[in-house]
């Protein structure tokens, strides 16, 4: 919400089913490949990878083919319109090969991208895409500058200098393409880059042990902050579990302070969500309010300083609150 400029995303339920059972029925490929036949298994295997490569496209485009953004008045839906420039919960559909993700945001600056899939990591510069790393990548961060990148590494085939990496944690030379690895103690077996945080110049990191049932900003590991240019890590002192929720966009800043930020930490097993401020330069949370009974994280929300409004979904509803300070 911006202004008068209110949108909501909107999930139709009918046409998510259809969506899932046509993904469904795209999920085995293997129906149309002789995988059996000895003289043509090798062709078998690149075609099978080929149509799962493609499958995997379509699938994705369709999981976001029910959602649509509408303009929103007072209490009433309005016209479909574009989703807002700074909110990719859709992610885009360009002509790359490999496509954008819902947290492509923390992968650009200086006029660079990075996305990464199992094949390697790829830079896109003036509308062109190259790899850079061969290897299994997941979830590149780049500094703001565009200098260096953070991003976790899986065990594969490596990238011919010997090294292999499982699990673990690498951050890239941008300017020279050249990769190093960075040395964490965890008792977690993922790392996983979470957040530049500009007031600490440092790239945040979580170790957990992968992937969870539970909400990210809920799950178990422990946190690291990693200098980009030096590789040099430490253990985080204080909370950094508001910047797990930042997922398909960044925390909500509140105006005129750049190191705060608008955030909504739901405990389930209490049933009630705490509403307040959280300083990324302290990695400290300021509680305003508590709210019983219900459950939202801050990517569910938004706050209107000048109305003095907390706007929030709720169990599918579009709900409003005073902002007290």
């Amino acid at each position: 919400k911006e202004g008068e400029d209110f949108r909501v995303l909107i999930d139709d339920s009918s046409l998510r089913k259809q969506t899932e059972k046509e993904v469904e029925e795209m999920a085995n490929p293997n129906a149309t490949v002789d995988e059996n036949a000895e003289e043509t298994e090798e062709k078998s295997a690149i075609e099978l990878a080929k149509i799962e490569k493609q499958n995997e496209k379509l699938a994705r485009q369709k999981e976001y083919s029910s959602l649509a953004w509408h303009r929103f008045s007072k209490t009433s839906l309005l016209e479909t319109t574009a989703q807002p420039p700074f909110v990719e919960y859709i992610p885009l559909i360009d002509g790359f090969a490999v496509p954008p993700t819902q947290e492509q945001w923390k992968a650009r600056a200086a006029n660079i991208e990075l996305r990464a899939d199992s094949d390697g990591l790829y830079k896109i510069s003036r509308g062109q895409m190259t790899k850079i790393r061969s290897g299994y990548y997941f979830s590149p961060i780049t500094t703001p500058n565009g200098r260096w990148a953070v991003v976790t590494k899986y065990a594969g085939e490596g990238d011919g200098d010997g090294d292999n990496y499982a699990g673990s944690l690498v951050r890239v030379n941008l300017l020279t393409n050249k990769e190093f690895k960075i040395k964490i103690e965890s008792d977690y077996e993922t790392l996983e880059p979470v957040a530049f945080i500009p007031a600490l110049n440092k790239v945040l990191i979580f170790s957990s042990y992968g992937e969870s049932e539970e909400e990210m900003g809920n799950r178990e590991g422990s946190f690291f902050l990693v200098d980009p240019e030096t590789g040099i890590a430490q253990a985080v002192k204080g909370d950094a579990h508001p910047l797990l929720q930042q997922t398909f966009r960044p925390l909500q800043t509140v105006t005129a302070s750049p190191d705060e930020f608008w955030t909504a930490l739901p405990d389930r097993s209490l049933n009630v969500t705490e509403f307040g401020i959280y300083n990324t330069k302290t990695l400290t949370f300021k509680p305003l309010m508590k709210l019983p009974q219900i459950i939202f994280d801050s990517m569910a929300m938004w706050i209107d300083e000048k109305e003095n409004k907390i706007y929030f979904v709720y169990d599918g509803q579009l709900l409003a609150l005073p902002l007290k300070k």
